[in-house]
């Protein structure tokens, strides 16, 4: 089974085998999608990030990084 990093803001939100996801979701993640109007800035591109790993099978490091202006997502395969 694949695994994966998720960084956010320097604060590790998931880094292990995504059955750990399936059994029970990072509560970053359950506090984060609770308000979309409160989600952090990129939260969607990273789900999308996500799925794309899940759906190949491919283990992947994704970071996303705000600034007051602008947020940065980086997929790194592992």
């Amino acid at each position: 089974m694949p695994s994966m990093r998720i960084v956010v803001d320097d604060e590790t939100w998931m880094d292990g085998d995504l059955g750990q996801w399936e059994q029970k979701q990072p509560q970053r993640f359950v506090e984060a999608m609770k308000n979309p109007r409160t989600q952090p800035p990129g939260l969607r591109a990273l789900m999308i990030a996500m799925t794309e790993g899940i759906t190949l099978g491919k283990s992947l490091s994704i970071t996303l990084q705000h600034t007051a202006t602008s947020w940065t997502l980086t997929v790194t395969e592992q």
